[in-house]
């Protein structure tokens, strides 16, 4: 029996969840058709709270069926892979003039270089401001982070007055780098002059709760706007005080005066606060965000919290959900979930959307949770508590070839029963294609000197890492800093890494310094200058047609490539220390 408007989500795999890259209603013969490359996705369709899901194989499968049961049908929890779409063959490519792309990256190198050369610098801003004192140091870091939008950050520290020094750095503190870009100083001053027109209402607020919960101006993904003193002249005395004596009368105000509009905000864009009071209606996470800025307008602390995005107001000492559906004595439902990480390898420590994620089935759909920058997952086992209700847990990391190795478990929360979930990352065999021995009396050139050099002069028992890349590329930045986030270990590791410009690839304005600052501090930084590197590994690594840039191999102490990875790709630098464990 065909289900007409049943929401049909196409999932692919991607930061440790199967991100919908697609999602759209059936048709009344009960299809939904998306054209996409002959890549594995994970199809996942609901329709009144029932839902059904498989895995669409596209090199094999054209039209997949899901059968919506009474109850819901989930992907059994094991272990599965995910095969990315195959290269394009080499007649394929495209041909490209090199020498004019050349020519246009240098081009826009000279555009973006002027433009920074017009940002402030250190020294100026110090002698502007010497009577700042010792905060200088503090104040400058702010101004280098606004890059091309320091001009406001300047004006913003030019007119604070002795005693809004603090109060100023702590509003500064508050913001993420990327508001730096943006943000005005009129806003800025905004925020900061109508913080002193109503105290905390609780007086034993933590620093962290302050800053975070009370003196941001960011709530959301919204553009930062001077809501706060709109606000506080918006509503009246009367008003005020029955806020400030219960926090949930700012919910029910908002119930009772603003409609919830599902419908026009068609793309889901956070309304300006100031907005939804003069239009008098907005749709649910824009309403969540009016809710915490009223809070915070008033002395209220209040937060959306990270990972459900659920709003919440901080008193007696803790953070307190506003929302339906809460138990008759005010408190929601929940239970506790233990994390374990199951890792055969003890200094490893799986990261959140790096490795795994967590998401709640609600409404027939999986939504994921944002524990990116909860400072818990950095020590396993985690204890989270977390509303009843039922959960997926996916792992995954990436192997030579893209594909995805990856691991379903689901699980169903409780209250008063604690559960525990295993944290495991599928192993697979990560050795190349049948590789030969490298001919490590290959040469290059050291990138500073010119001084001819072997591969053989850097050879030792620990192995070697070798990367060829063309640095102006996207993939080559990403892979840069892809291996930044595992620096701290290969910095202990004893072997070295071996950084090379791609045959001509060297551009006359390359910046090793900045492009090559993430790498191992043991790095070496050369140039390929005669292509002997890349014909080296190109033989041993048994590639049967020119590789994408960026390259990278490791080679154990007998000469002998175990791992070899081609074009974009992520989560390299995880995957180099997993196979330096191996050598």
């Amino acid at each position: 029996k065909p289900i007409a408007d049943a929401t049909v989500e196409f999932g692919l795999y991607n930061y440790a969840e199967f991100y919908p890259i697609a999602a759209m209603p059936t048709t009344k013969n009960g299809c939904a058709t998306v054209t996409t490359g002959f890549g594995d996705l994970l199809i996942h369709a609901y329709w009144n709270s029932k839902s059904a899901n498989a895995i669409a194989r596209a090199g094999l499968t054209d039209t997949l069926t899901l059968v919506l049961k009474d109850t819901n049908d989930f992907l059994p929890g094991g272990q599965y892979i995910f095969n990315p779409p195959q290269p394009p063959k080499a007649e394929d490519a495209v041909e490209l003039d090199m020498n004019a792309h050349r020519r246009r990256l240098s081009e826009e190198d000279s555009i973006r270089n002027s433009y920074i050369a017009t940002f402030i610098d250190s020294v100026t801003f110090a002698q502007k401001f010497k009577d700042k004192g010792n905060d200088i140091q503090t104040l400058w870091k702010y101004i280098a982070l606004s890059r091309g939008n320091w001009p406001e950050i300047l004006s913003f520290i030019q007119i604070l007055s002795p005693g809004q020094i603090t109060p100023g750095i702590k509003l500064l503190e508050s913001l993420s780098e990327k508001d730096f870009h943006d943000i005005q100083a009129a806003i800025l001053m905004d925020h900061l002059q109508a913080m002193v027109s109503y105290s905390s209402l609780t007086p034993t607020i933590s620093a962290e709760v302050y800053q975070s919960g009370l003196l941001a101006p960011r709530i959301g993904r919204e553009f930062i706007t001077p809501w706060r003193s709109f606000i506080q002249q918006y509503f009246d005395a009367r008003q005020v005080e029955s806020f400030r004596s219960n926090p949930l009368n700012i919910h029910n105000w908002i119930t009772d005066n603003i409609i919830t509009d599902t419908l026009h905000n068609y793309y889901g864009q956070p309304l300006p606060i100031e907005g939804m009071l003069q239009l008098g209606r907005a749709d649910k996470y824009s309403l969540d965000l009016l809710f915490v800025a009223i809070c915070r307008s008033f002395g209220i602390a209040g937060r959306l919290e990270p990972a459900t995005e659920r709003p919440q107001y901080w008193l007696n000492g803790r953070w307190h959900d506003v929302r339906q559906g809460v138990l008759a004595h005010g408190e929601p439902l929940s239970g506790t979930v233990i994390l374990k990480n199951l890792s055969d390898d003890p200094d490893f420590v799986p990261g959140y959307y790096s490795h795994f994620t967590l998401a709640n089935y609600q409404k027939g759909s999986f939504r994921t949770l944002d524990y990116e920058n909860d400072q818990r997952m950095k020590n396993f086992p985690v204890s989270l508590t977390m509303d009843t209700g039922f959960y997926r847990l996916v792992t995954g990391h990436r192997g030579k070839e893209g594909e995805v190795n990856s691991e379903i478990t689901s699980f169903k929360v409780t209250s008063g029963n604690p559960v525990e979930v295993p944290v495991r990352m599928v192993s697979a065999a990560e050795t190349s294609r049948e590789l030969k021995t490298m001919n490590l009396h290959s040469g290059f050139s050291l990138l500073k000197t010119n001084e001819p050099l072997k591969l053989n002069q850097f050879a030792n028992k620990n192995g070697l890492i070798i990367i060829i890349l063309d640095p102006e590329t996207e993939p080559a930045k990403h892979l840069i800093k892809d291996m930044g986030k595992v620096k701290s270990t290969l910095d202990k590791w004893e072997g070295k890494t071996i950084a090379l410009v791609a045959e001509n690839k060297l551009t006359s304005n390359f910046d090793s310094g900045n492009i090559y600052r993430d790498l191992p501090d043991n790095s070496i930084l050369g140039y390929d200058d005669m292509g002997e590197i890349a014909a080296a590994v190109n033989h041993a690594s048994a590639v049967s047609n020119a590789f994408l840039l960026p390259v990278v191999v490791v080679i154990n102490p007998n000469g002998e490539i175990t791992w070899f990875s081609e074009g974009y790709n992520i989560n390299t630098g995880n995957q180099i220390v997993r196979q330096l464990k191996n050598l």
